[in-house]
């Protein structure tokens, strides 16, 4: 069951007993879109301290506000995941096969 209980600035944290965290329920700092909009230095303060910030709206998860720092630490971790040009020719066939070729009309080209 969810027992809301409110932490400064209007940020939302939630005790959840055991069956609510089965359900995946949220349990980080919670803002409405309005409180976001009204308090957003606050959010951003919040943010810098290292704690993800989750904006609803309507009750449902639409956004999250991260510090600089988190969000470089995501980007740097996806360009490493991402493979390079000579990995992605590197796993190209390398049969001689045929392979089947798509039917193309040619196009009108006025000169």
């Amino acid at each position: 069951m969810l027992v809301p209980r409110l932490v400064h600035d209007n940020v939302r944290y939630y005790n959840l007993d055991r069956s609510a965290r089965q359900e995946n329920i949220v349990t980080e700092p919670t803002w409405s879109l309005q409180d976001a909009k009204n308090r957003f230095s606050a959010v951003v303060d919040a943010a810098q301290s290292g704690e993800p910030q989750w904006v609803t709206r309507r009750g449902k998860r639409v956004g999250v506000v991260l510090s600089a720092a988190a969000f470089e630490r995501l980007q740097r971790l996806e360009k490493a995941a991402a493979p390079s040009f000579n990995e992605l020719l590197l796993e190209l066939p390398q049969d001689d096969r045929p392979f089947e070729r798509v039917p193309l009309r040619q196009r009108d080209i006025d000169f």
